[in-house]
């Protein structure tokens, strides 16, 4: 609370100021503002030190074989193999149409000593792979019924002799 005598202050330690006269009690920084601020850097240099990576175990790889052909158009190759199993291989052409096509393979060591290969094609019917470590879709439980089984074969024959189902019209031209 200030009380006022003749044009004086006496501030909440009694200290006496003019207005407009800083006192040298509030010249000064207080000392809680600079713990606060020591509290702040503190917890930042934590952080950063949290945040540094965390990468004791990390092995440096080597790449002991590389090869390319330069691309000429839709043509090219690239091969790599790295020290630690991993490898890659990809070519590339134009099938007769002059749409993009790819082949390829790549194989990486599994943690129980055996070898990982996957090949892979990308051409006008999309991206396929193939590897015995892919899942597989189960077999049918059941048979597919004899009704079923017919229909089925009437529509693959229809196809077969260069008919269409049109919805529209509801019949095979």
């Amino acid at each position: 609370r200030l009380r006022r005598r003749g044009g004086r202050h006496r501030g909440p330690d009694h200290a006496i100021y003019k207005p407009g006269k800083p006192s040298a009690r509030h010249s000064r920084i207080r000392p809680h503002t600079d713990n606060m601020k020591l509290i702040i850097l503190a917890a930042a240099l934590v952080a950063f030190a949290a945040a540094r990576p965390q990468f004791d175990d990390e092995i440096p790889v080597a790449i002991i074989r590389e090869e390319s052909d330069p691309i000429e158009g839709a043509n090219f190759r690239h091969e790599f193999e790295a020290d630690n199993g991993i490898s890659q291989s990809m070519s590339g052409s134009a099938d007769e149409s002059g749409a993009q096509v790819m082949s390829g393979s790549y194989s990486f060591p599994l943690p129980d000593g055996t070898i990982a290969t996957f090949n892979w094609v990308a051409d006008s019917l999309g991206f396929r792979v193939e590897s015995p470590l892919l899942p597989v879709a189960p077999v049918a439980e059941h048979p597919i019924p004899a009704h079923a089984q017919e229909q089925i074969d009437f529509a693959a024959n229809q196809r077969a002799s260069g008919l269409e189902w049109d919805e529209a019209a509801g019949a095979w031209l």
